[in-house]
């Protein structure tokens, strides 16, 4: 059974089927309200039906992803999260189409919490899950991602899911407890909502959050895409346009 704020490594053992297919402030829903089906670019699984992967299942590690992954492991075990996120990411290469690599460098990520780690962990459950749809911990880890993320409406439903298609861990202690951090999170919003109303019914010529966004503003937003690639510094030399990336106020690099 899953145990409290499980996000562990994945061993083999829990996965002896096929396998056929952000506390932190760093995702918000960009100041709208996104349906459970579309979380900037991100889709929820719905029912039994499962949408077709575009990974194919790996039914086992080649060796030197196998030995990548179990020192990975070992270093996980011993708190050294970005050592272990780095073997992960080697593992990858060579092996994309293993649910475990993904599942297990989410835990890294959500393990290590650097700004962007939460949602970097997020999509490697998402991976996760479309390469192994029986992924018990990937799910568990997306409804946690989701939280962390502040996506709680989104979460509560991943977690409900989460239930119905692993009765066995329904009622778990890790499960009870993330649903108790759901609802108290909920809970709050729907107070803090309601204290934004009686502001703004006491100061009519206040300006709320969210007012002066436009419909189309609100529709790019929503079918926003996620990055593929990050650059550390890029200079577009046509237009004398520079950019670059913001990687943390700790020395995250």
């Amino acid at each position: 059974a899953l145990q409290p704020h499980d996000n562990g490594v994945v061993s083999k053992a829990h996965h002896s089927g096929a396998h056929p297919t952000p506390s932190t402030s760093n995702g918000v829903t960009n100041g709208i309200t996104a349906k459970l089906h579309h979380t900037n670019g991100f889709s929820l699984l719905e029912g039994k039906q499962q949408p077709r992967s575009p990974h194919k299942p790996s039914a086992s590690l080649p060796p030197r992803a196998e030995a990548l992954k179990l020192r990975a492991n070992e270093v996980f075990c011993r708190q050294q999260f970005s050592l272990a996120i780095a073997l992960y990411n080697q593992a990858i290469q060579i092996a994309p189409n293993s649910g475990i690599l993904y599942g297990n460098r989410a835990a890294a990520y959500m393990k290590r919490g650097w700004d962007g780690d939460i949602y970097s962990a997020l999509r490697d459950c998402h991976t996760a899950l479309s390469i192994d749809p029986n992924h018990i911990k990937a799910h568990f880890r997306l409804a946690r991602c989701l939280h962390e993320l502040q996506w709680t409406k989104e979460s509560l439903d991943c977690l409900n899911q989460f239930r119905g298609r692993f009765p066995e861990h329904a009622h778990s202690q890790a499960c009870d407890m993330l649903d108790k951090d759901i609802k108290a999170s909920l809970f709050s919003k729907t107070d803090h909502d309601e204290d934004k109303s009686t502001k703004s019914d006491t100061s009519p010529n206040r300006r709320r959050q969210g007012d002066n966004v436009s419909d189309a503003e609100k529709t790019l937003r929503e079918n926003a895409l996620d990055y593929e690639m990050r650059f550390c510094g890029h200079c577009n030399t046509t237009t004398d346009i520079k950019e670059a990336n913001f990687f943390g106020n700790n020395g995250q690099y």
